[in-house]
């Protein structure tokens, strides 16, 4: 089947979060997915 590169994931949150918090965002939801995988919703404030 299909081999993952595994480069293609972030595997850091906390990394994310950081920068997100930065750019004036806050974590909405953090949505379970398939495959172990996570969809992170984000909303810009201010």
């Amino acid at each position: 089947m299909f081999q993952q590169n595994p480069k293609s994931a972030i595997r850091d949150f906390e990394w994310i979060e950081s920068l997100a918090n930065k750019e004036g965002m806050v974590l909405v939801e953090d949505h379970e997915m398939p495959a172990n995988n996570r969809l992170l919703e984000w909303l810009k404030t201010g």
